[in-house]
């Protein structure tokens, strides 16, 4: 009932419904996440992308595809145009979507997807602080995932925070069943980016294993930095494959090139070792609470395990500024979950150092989403989350 009733208020004026949904009670909490999420992402719907910005190359991608009359044109297209836009081909999901939404002429609903989609996992990561009634736990878990997301890259950085973010809604998903057929679902993320290829083989193989091994901690965060530098080689045995290809597009955000560049300073120094020592943090968190975790049940065990070893490959991947900022928005959400399993039981072992954990996730998300200061909207965030939804339908504009 109380879902319900912030529901019409959201209608009315979705930030009261935000902050109605966020306080009241549900027992069907994924759907006060999901409400929660649309409310927040609603000012995307008005998002202004400068030019330098990865949104504008998805938005004129998506003036281009609709101007297809069939998906069989249009795929026709990318496989023989000589263009960027043939990179199409390796992002067939991605692609499709593109498609649809370009048809409608409101390309912003793109960005806004993506960013609904980026909430709802961040929070679905913690929600079992509110099925376990520890509710103080909740609303700071809340808070944390909340800043957890970085509002500009999810509304920007389209294609990759989409796939992440399916691929952390699948893992969640998972840990309700047993049925190994939900497997099949990891395609989906896959299908969008490839970049998702990594984190799904590391997830899926963990899973496999029936404990954590500190070995296979260590000899990831070891192993990958060397894999990593060893791409140029990888990519010039396999230099016109599938995989030679895909590396080719990773060495991109490895070597010391103009987007590496880029994104080096000061501020993503400062996040980047604040997130690293999060990590460190839950690493010796897991290893502290073995006992507890080998008492969950098979689900969560796997959870934890495949966060676990994703965690390390995660802090491996560090050196390289670019893909390690990519990678830890599955680390950060993921570990939450975690996190939210093991707190949920009594018993557990080192509170205070997760609660200071827990305060680097908040300093690094205040950090990062500060960058909502330099973006563009048609209408500025707070008056779009106070208007009626039906006064934003009339007010959303095409690109």
């Amino acid at each position: 009932m109380m879902l319900i009733f912030s529901i019409l208020i959201a209608i009315m004026c979705p930030l009261l419904g935000l902050i109605v949904s966020g306080i009241t009670t549900s027992k069907n909490t994924w759907l006060r996440c999901l409400l929660m999420a649309l409310v927040i992402a609603i000012p995307s719907l008005f998002f202004v992308p400068d030019l330098n910005m990865d949104a504008t190359v998805y938005y004129n991608a998506m003036n281009t595809f609709r101007r297809y009359s069939n998906l069989k044109d249009l795929f026709g297209f990318i496989a023989s145009t000589p263009t960027i836009l043939s990179e199409y081909k390796s992002y067939p999901g991605m692609t499709i979507l593109l498609y649809l939404i370009g048809k409608t002429g409101y390309y912003t609903i793109l960005s806004f997807l993506t960013l609904t989609l980026s909430y709802f996992a961040a929070l679905l990561s913690v929600r079992l602080f509110y099925n376990n009634k520890r509710t103080y736990g909740y609303l700071i878990m809340l808070v944390v995932a909340l800043l957890s997301v970085h509002y500009l890259f999810s509304m920007s950085v389209i294609r990759f925070y989409l796939a992440v973010s399916v691929l952390i809604i699948v893992v969640l998903y998972e840990t309700k069943s047993n049925n190994k057929l939900y497997k099949i679902l990891y395609i989906i993320p896959i299908l969008i980016h490839p970049g998702i290829v990594p984190p799904v083989a590391l997830i899926l193989v963990s899973s496999l294993f029936k404990r954590v091994s500190n070995k296979i901690m260590y000899l990831l965060i070891v192993a990958i930095p060397v894999i990593f530098s060893m791409g140029s080689l990888i990519q010039k045995l396999n230099i016109n494959g599938y995989i030679g290809t895909q590396i080719e597009k990773l060495l991109r955000y490895v070597n010391k090139s103009d987007l590496v560049t880029m994104f080096t300073t000061t501020k993503t120094w400062i996040i980047e070792i604040m997130v690293i020592i999060y990590l460190v943090i839950f690493v010796i968190f897991i290893y502290l609470n073995k006992d507890k975790i080998n008492l969950l049940k098979v689900q969560h065990r796997r959870l934890v395990i495949s966060t676990y070893y994703f965690t390390a490959f995660t802090i491996g991947i560090a050196p390289f500024n670019i893909i390690f900022i990519r990678y830890m928005a599955i680390a950060i959400p993921l570990t939450l979950a975690c996190l939210s399993v093991i707190v949920g039981n009594e018993g557990y072992r080192a509170k205070w150092i997760t609660f200071f954990a827990l305060i680097l996730v908040i300093l690094a998300g205040i950090f990062s989403n500060t960058d909502i200061l330099n973006v563009t909207f048609n209408i500025p965030p707070i008056k779009a989350l106070c208007l009626p939804l039906f006064e934003t339908f009339k007010l959303i504009t095409k690109y």
